[in-house]
């Protein structure tokens, strides 16, 4: 069963962190002949329109000039981290108020009934995450939290978050599935889907990897939905069932995402294993710091947003030092073989046979 995420008629999407424009010319390219988002298709790049071109070339150019002969509107410099500010409400939504304020019925006004973010991943994170000590994991982690919180101010009633991920180390230690924790509780998971079974892989070729030129295995690309936390938005039950992850059996660990468990031994042994006792400490330094930016407590959604996403621009300032990782750790966690390691094993479900094996 193949879910559309994407409806092709009377609705407004914003397309965030877009890089070589390759999703948002593809979308264009499919709708053409069968209903267009034309003017309601927002498509923005965290680079400026030059540093797009430099980067990715006359692919580009010819994008960008579809995607503007399409009517979309290109929006260049939009930090996904910051949705929330009064400089991007204006720059996205113009003079409108956004979708909780507004009475407007244009339907080129208002807030978004899609917000996608494929693949997020903090630009040129490496290099400078590691001088300032900061865990890139953490720092993406904000960067996700920031986004959704951000997500809620400009997402319509009715509307869906998508965010695009891997289902393998490290994304899955950024923890998509429980980012309504840390991002004020607006917005909730409604599901998360395989790649194969949504819209996606009839747009375009697969998902990538940011910088690089090889594709991700189609296998590994899952899609984390959100809505408005209560609301009944989303694919249906049935839906769910064919399309969507299973339910997690009784035994099971909820951090590390590992089920098929089959006795309490194997839990103990699980939780006595590598991995899991290196996602506890991660667990550990995340709640500091959150403690450490006031986080914990109640607090207005920009502050919080503007706390995470300057934490994920690797502000060594919010990073106090008892919370900063030793340098050996850094080196561990961003090891490229470990990565290499991690995705070939598949993900955390078959990492775990041989962590509870320990």
């Amino acid at each position: 069963m193949t879910l559309t995420l994407l409806p092709r008629e009377g609705s407004r999407l914003l397309l965030l962190g877009e890089g070589n424009f390759a999703f948002s010319a593809s979308l264009v390219e499919a709708t053409a002949t069968g209903g267009s988002f034309g003017s309601h298709l927002v498509a923005t790049s965290f680079d400026m329109e030059a540093e797009v071109v430099s980067r990715y070339g006359r692919a580009a150019v010819s994008r960008l000039a579809s995607l503007r002969e399409a009517g979309a509107r290109l929006v260049f410099g939009v930090d996904a981290s910051r949705l929330g500010t009064l400089l991007s409400l204006q720059r996205l939504l113009g003079n409108c108020k956004g979708p909780q304020c507004c009475g407007c019925e244009s339907p080129s006004c208002g807030g978004f009934d899609r917000i996608v973010f494929n693949f997020p991943l903090l630009p040129a994170a490496s290099n400078h995450a590691r001088r300032c000590g900061v865990d890139l994991i953490l720092a993406h982690r904000a960067l996700l939290s920031a986004f959704l919180c951000g997500a809620a101010q400009l997402l319509r009633p009715g509307g869906l978050v998508l965010l695009a991920s891997k289902d393998c180390y490290p994304y899955s230690w950024w923890r998509p599935e429980s980012l309504s924790l840390w991002s004020g509780g607006k917005l909730a998971l409604v599901t998360e889907l395989s790649w194969e079974h949504t819209e996606y892989p009839s747009l375009y070729s697969g998902p990538c990897n940011v910088d690089r030129d090889a594709s991700v295995k189609p296998t590994d690309g899952v899609i984390f939905v959100y809505s408005w936390a209560g609301s009944a938005e989303g694919p249906s039950e049935e839906q769910l069932r064919v399309a969507g992850r299973p339910s997690p059996r009784l035994l099971h660990c909820e951090l590390c995402r590992v089920d098929g468990l089959t006795s309490p031994e194997d839990l103990l042994s699980h939780q006595g294993g590598k991995i899991h006792k290196r996602r506890t400490e991660l667990e550990d330094r995340w709640s500091k710091l959150l403690q450490s930016v006031g986080l914990e407590a109640e607090g207005g959604d920009e502050r919080r947003a503007g706390a995470l996403a300057t934490f994920a621009a690797c502000d060594g300032c919010l990073l106090p030092e008892q919370i900063q990782i030793p340098e050996a750790e850094v080196d561990a966690l961003h090891r490229s073989k470990r990565t290499k390691v991690a995705d070939d094993n598949g993900g955390s479900v078959r990492q775990t046979t041989a962590d509870a094996a320990e």
